[in-house]
């Protein structure tokens, strides 16, 4: 078995470090979103689609709601709509078994498997599988070591609009004549958590606590996780090996790549708000675009950009 998808296996050799380090920053995220190890984990074994969960779990985590997450990680993982039909026709078996190889058709096991021209089914599984394995392990590692770090070491992570205006300064009420041991009672009953009239606060630090509720929490890992299952499955296991209409197809051999580059665009040059023009960042992708057209080794490409990408961030 291994012997057949060897060859995507070793393609996908030289970016296995970014799902891993990747899948540990999403556990480090999820263990201050409030997720539990079990549902960080859950959530990547079953959407692995790293934009849409950090998407989800950054709403979570600056407050806002479950349908908010949902909405956010869903429209994100629609692009997997025309990528799975776009390589429908090469999956082979039944139903159940396209349905299982299905889920490992990611932005880079499918660009893998396409390099020669025409997209490739062993190198598609070999590559999804090594990918599959390792963002689902650095998620493990990354919410076990999240609980470790004291909060305040944490950096804060959020987006634009979703976090909460400060509340206006409280003004302090007149002090009202009774006896001393019956108004330390009213305070008491009235402000269990110590913190006058407002939302409970996080460990005494006068923080708001935004924690999600469990149910919230588990309504995020389970509709996006189904609704990603289906956005995957689309092509091979609803499609099949029927052939679209030639219109159609050739819509959708533009889509699935437009789609593609329009996510690498928003995170290359994609702020809060506003565009982010990094130097280092941007001249790093124009080499890695330009080293390409000799066709090296995908590793030679990630070193020469990444090495470019560096040097001009150290002396800038």
């Amino acid at each position: 078995m291994f012997g057949r998808f060897r060859t995507g296996v070793l393609a996908a050799l030289p970016l296995a470090p970014g799902p891993a380090l990747f899948g540990a920053s999403f556990g480090l995220l999820a263990a201050d979103a409030g997720l539990s190890w079990s549902a960080a984990v859950l959530m990547s074994a079953t959407t692995f689609a790293g934009s849409a969960q950090f998407a989800a779990a950054t709403v979570l985590e600056t407050g806002g709601g479950a349908a908010a997450a949902v909405v956010a990680a869903v429209l994100l993982n629609a692009r997997y709509i025309p990528l799975s039909v776009s390589v429908a026709s090469i999956f082979p078996g039944s139903r159940g078994r396209r349905l299982v190889e299905s889920q490992l058709i990611v932005d880079e096991s499918w660009a893998l498997s396409g390099r020669s021209g025409r997209f490739e089914y062993p190198v598609l599984v070999g590559a999804g599988l090594l990918f599959y394995v390792l963002w689902v392990g650095g998620t493990a590692a990354g919410t076990l070591v999240g609980p470790v770090r004291p909060r305040r070491d944490r950096p804060r992570r959020s987006v634009s609009g979703a976090v909460p205006r400060a509340p206006p300064p409280v003004r302090p009420r007149p002090a009202l004549a009774c006896g001393r041991s019956s108004c330390g009672r009213d305070h008491a009953r009235a402000h269990p958590g110590g913190s006058a009239g407002g939302a409970p606060r996080r460990g005494g630090s006068g923080v708001p606590d935004r924690t999600p509720t469990l149910s919230a929490v588990w309504i995020v890992v389970g509709v996006v996780g189904a609704a990603t299952v289906l956005c995957k499955a689309a092509g091979p296991v609803f499609l099949g090996r029927r052939e679209l209409p030639p219109r159609l197809l050739g819509v959708v051999e533009v889509l699935a790549p437009a789609m593609l580059a329009a996510l690498v665009v928003t995170q290359l040059v994609g702020g809060d708000r506003e565009l982010v023009l990094d130097a280092p960042r941007l001249l790093g992708v124009a080499v890695a675009a330009a080293t390409l057209w000799v066709k090296p080794p995908l590793i030679v490409v990630i070193v020469i950009a990444g090495a470019v990408a560096g040097l001009v961030r150290l002396f800038a």
